[in-house]
Parts: C-alpha cells; structure tokens; sequence
C-alpha cells in the first residue's frame, strides 16, 4: 500500500514540475511575441505595394490577456490569438469599417492572419505559416 501512494505522490510531482515547464515555456514563447509591435513586411514572400495614405499593417501581442490588435492598412483591428510553443492561431477579429478604395493589402492580410497555424523567429523577424509550412506573413519589429 504504501508503495502505491509512493508511486502517485511521485506522479503527482511528476506532473506539476511538467506543467511548470510547459507554463515557462508559453511565457518565453509568448515574450517573443509581446516584447515588440510588428509591422509587416511580407504577404505570401511579395512586399505589399501600400497605396498612398494607407498605414503598413501592424500587430501588438498583449500575451496576458491573449489579445491581438493593430492595423490592417486602414481599418483598425483587434481580436483574440492561442499560443502554444510554436503554434499560433488567431480567433475572428473585429475591424473598424472604414472604406478604404485601393487598399487591396488589408483583405490579404486579414485572410492570412485567418490561415495561420505556425509561428517562428528569423533573423529578428517574426514569420507566420499556415498548417503545412507555408510562409503566410513576415512582420519586422517596430523600432
């Protein structure tokens, strides 16, 4: 008998140094994403062409609260992400509905940030992919 409590009391601990890790492993994860806003670099490895008085979408992580906001190019965006190690996926995101004629980057944009599954860090970029690796969106930190 008391070897089976032996055994569950070191399952036990088992398990919470493991969720203890797993929890400093999102935190690190997710202080690469909050530590910095990302302006947009790339959409499907193609440099956006922004029209004349259209911002460069931007993201901010607020890892806390799991938020995500910034801009798409014209309207202004906010909405929900989970992160877990190298997978990043983000809920629907509320927009602003101003009209934004020639702006042809946001709908882009957003429809990426819909197919995003995988996220990583290269070079100091911050380079989202959708489930099969493709390379969605590549953002530069905002200095």
């Amino acid at each position: 008998m008391k070897s089976l409590q032996y055994f569950s009391f070191l399952t036990l601990i088992y398990f919470v140094i493991g969720s203890c890790n797993s929890t400093k492993q999102a935190s690190k994860t997710g202080s690469q994403l909050s530590k910095n806003n990302w302006q947009l670099f790339s959409i499907k490895s193609q440099q956006p062409s922004i029209p004349e008085g259209a911002k460069i979408p931007e993201l901010t992580f607020d890892t806390q609260n799991m938020r995500v906001s910034g801009n798409g190019g014209c309207n202004t965006i906010s909405g929900s992400f989970k992160l877990d190690k190298q997978n990043l996926s983000f809920g629907p995101m509320a927009s602003t509905r101003m009209a934004c004629p020639g702006n042809d980057v946001e709908p882009k944009f957003l429809d990426a940030l819909s197919k995003t599954a995988k996220y990583s860090m290269y070079n100091g970029k911050l380079v989202l992919n959708d489930s099969s690796g493709t390379q969605l969106l590549v953002f530069d930190p905002v200095k």
